[in-house]
């Protein structure tokens, strides 16, 4: 059985990022995706999202994927 294809308030989750980070990092970030209840692949892409384009643009976007 397939996995259903995630999306994003910005389309389709299609494309993927490798990054090496320390392992200091990856537990900060670790610890922080758990104080968010997210997995840390999500808590990762929202800070993406934010970082690119910006708080508003991010709302916005979220509104409009709830409706």
């Amino acid at each position: 059985m397939a996995r259903p294809s995630s999306h994003s308030p910005f389309g389709k989750l299609d494309a993927e990022l490798k990054v090496a980070i320390d392992e200091g990092t990856r537990e900060a970030l670790t610890a922080l995706a758990f104080l968010a209840s997210k997995p840390m692949s999500e808590y990762i892409r929202d800070l993406l999202h934010v970082h690119v384009h910006g708080h508003a643009a991010v709302a916005k976007a979220r509104m409009a994927g709830q409706e």
